[in-house]
């Protein structure tokens, strides 16, 4: 722990990081280990992994507070000092709703667990009220994440990750130079410029809780399974990926179940940012093995149909991650569906974000701390 205890925030810069964030009020390392122990571990080891990985060598700290935000990501150029806000409660928060998801009858079938009937009623709940529902759950234990680790870590890695990527490849940076307001002359731009880092960030996420699941996944074969053959081999990798993919697409749910305003012009439509995720996901796992190219729509699948199944039907959920069209049939008659046509649109109405992606890139890359950036926004 002496490791992580360096990575976290001295009490000197409290008040400046007030001021930048929506924190209410920020712990100390000392209260931080004997109140909130776990998340002061989880976020440390995330904190101290990413940085080693990426090769960042600025000043990047973390902290934790009572805020309305789970996470957040804030610079103060003065200090040349990055921080990433998390809430006291955004850990636990995540494990339960990973526990409560992992227990429903598709999820634990395909993840090769035992079912557990959530306690409680959900019929005609929509998808992310549900999701606020098992977040609440304070019988919830760290334990009861029932597939492994492996889930909760994935979850973690997506929506931490989410916040290096505004450190790492230049967001918060480039909002600090003078230059940003003449890269956004009106405020129409600015907002554009807003939902494309976001869009950027959320792509990191999915990618970078990709790379640490596949990098466990190579020690687990060369390690734990190194006498397996080539078959059983196979099945392990299919059951750790699932694992990995379900924990980034239950980390997208509690960024829904967690946002206030799902209609502001500063971040993308949640539909937009998840098939960013999945796309990441299917392309990044299609490098290492092209048969498992659509595991991320299978797991979809499977997470729609678990939580259909306690709502009473699929249409309750009132979630693009179920249902991704709707339309009038004739004579009044409303459908709704899941259509790849209608991610292929959705992926097109990011056009202008990836134009914008090409504007932003060369300054952006002035201020990156980390890892080359893509010369693409939107994975293809």
């Amino acid at each position: 722990m002496p490791e992580i205890s360096k990575l976290y925030l001295g009490e000197e810069h409290f008040e400046a990081v007030k001021r930048n964030s929506s924190a209410q009020w920020l712990f100390t390392a000392e209260d931080s280990i004997e109140q909130h122990a776990l998340s002061f571990g989880e976020l440390g080891n995330a904190l101290l992994v990413a940085l080693r990985e990426n090769n960042v060598v600025a000043d990047v700290k973390y902290v934790l507070s009572a805020s309305r935000a789970p996470f957040q990501a804030v610079y103060l150029p003065a200090r040349a000092l990055y921080v990433v806000v998390s809430d006291v409660n955004a850990c636990v928060d995540l494990i339960s709703l990973c526990a409560k998801s992992t227990m429903l009858s598709h999820v634990a079938t395909m993840l090769e667990t035992k079912p557990v009937a959530p306690s409680g009623v959900y019929t005609g709940l929509s998808l992310v009220e549900i999701c606020r529902l098992f977040m609440s759950d304070e019988e919830t234990q760290y334990g009861d994440v029932v597939a492994g680790r492996m889930v909760f870590t994935s979850a973690l890695m997506y929506a931490f990750g989410h916040e290096l990527a505004h450190i790492f490849n230049g967001h918060l940076a480039l909002q600090s130079d003078p230059k940003f307001a003449s890269i956004n002359p009106d405020q129409g731009q600015e907002y554009l410029t807003q939902r494309t880092l976001e869009i950027n960030a959320d792509r990191f996420g999915a990618g970078w809780a990709f790379e640490v699941g596949e990098n466990m996944l190579k020690q687990m074969l060369i390690k734990v399974y190194a006498d397996l053959d080539s078959h059983e081999r196979t099945r392990v990798a299919f059951a750790h990926r699932v694992r990995y993919i379900v924990g980034v697409f239950i980390a997208s749910l509690y960024s829904d179940a967690r946002l206030e305003n799902h209609f502001s012009p500063r971040y993308p439509r949640s539909y937009q940012r998840f098939i960013v995720a999945l796309r990441e996901l299917r392309d990044s796992i299609a490098h290492y093995d092209r048969s498992a190219r659509n595991l991320p729509e299978h797991v979809r699948e499977v997470l729609a149909r678990s939580f259909a199944e306690i709502a009473g039907n699929i249409d309750n959920l009132r979630h693009p991650l179920a249902r991704n069209a709707i339309w009038i049939a004739g004579e009044g008659d409303v459908r709704q569906d899941y259509l790849e046509s209608a991610a292929e649109v959705t992926i097109k109405s990011l056009e202008p974000a990836e134009r914008r992606w090409t504007v932003l890139l060369p300054h952006l890359s002035q201020h990156r701390i980390g890892r080359p950036l893509s010369e693409s926004l939107i994975p293809r």
